[in-house]
C-alpha cells in the first residue's frame, strides 16, 4: 500500500495513494467515501465555507433517510449528533490510515424495488425535515425545492427514491466549485500541482 502524508490532520496521518487517487478524479467519489466526505469537510470548515458544510449534510441525509439499501452493505452516514438544524463546526470521523475506509454509497433505483410500496409516516416525517432543512440551510434554485416540495407529497417509495437520488445530485452541482479548490488543495499538499 503506498501511502501519501496527510498535511491537514498532522502527523501520523496518511491518505492511502488509491483514496488520493480516487478523491481528485471526481466530486462523487469523495462524497461517496466516509473519509473523503471527512477531508472535504475540513477543508470546507478551514476556508469558512457554511453553506458548503450545509449543503454536504444535505447530502448526507438523503442517503441516510432513502428507503432501501442495496446489496452492497454500506450503512448510510451517521445521523448528526447536533441539534437537526445546525452543521457541526467539528469534523467527524478520524483520518484512517488504511484503504478500508472507502465506503461507496451505491444508491438504489426505483427499479430496484421489487414492488410498490408506501411511505411509511416516519419517512415522510424524514422527508419533512430534509425539505426544512434544505430551505433554511441549502441553495438550492426554485426549481430544486419544488422538486423537494413535490417529494413530500408522493406515496410510492420508488417515488421518493428517484426524488431523493435527484436531490443529492442537486447537492453535488451546488459543490462543485468547492470540490475543485478541494482538488487542487489535495494535489498541491502532494506536491502533485505547482502552487
Amino acid at each position: 500500500m503506498n501511502c501519501v502524508p496527510c498535511f491537514e490532520c498532522g502527523e501520523g496521518y496518511t491518505i492511502t495513494r488509491e483514496n488520493l487517487d480516487r478523491w481528485t478524479d471526481s466530486v462523487n467519489n469523495v462524497l461517496a467515501s466516509t473519509d473523503g466526505r471527512h477531508h472535504f469537510k475540513r477543508y470546507l470548515e478551514s476556508r469558512n465555507f457554511d453553506e458548503s458544510l450545509s449543503t454536504v449534510e444535505f447530502w448526507e441525509r438523503c442517503v441516510r433517510i432513502m428507503p432501501t439499501k442495496t446489496d452492497g452493505g454500506d450503512s448510510p452516514p451517521p445521523a448528526p449528533s447536533e441539534s437537526l438544524f445546525s452543521f457541526s463546526s467539528s469534523s467527524q470521523g478520524e483520518c484512517s490510515t488504511s484503504s478500508s475506509s472507502h465506503h461507496s454509497f451505491n444508491a438504489p433505483t426505483s427499479s430496484s424495488v421489487a414492488k410498490t410500496s408506501q411511505v411509511s409516516e416516519n419517512l415522510h416525517r424524514e422527508l419533512e425535515l430534509l425539505v426544512e432543512f434544505a430551505n433554511n440551510y441549502v441553495n438550492l434554485d426554485l426549481a430544486q425545492m419544488r422538486n423537494l416540495y413535490r417529494m413530500m407529497r408522493l406515496t410510492d417509495e420508488a417515488k421518493v427514491i428517484e426524488a431523493l437520488l435527484q436531490a443529492k445530485q442537486s447537492a453535488m452541482e451546488l459543490l462543485a466549485d468547492d470540490y475543485e479548490l478541494f482538488r487542487e488543495h489535495l494535489l498541491k499538499s502532494q506536491g502533485l500541482l505547482k502552487r
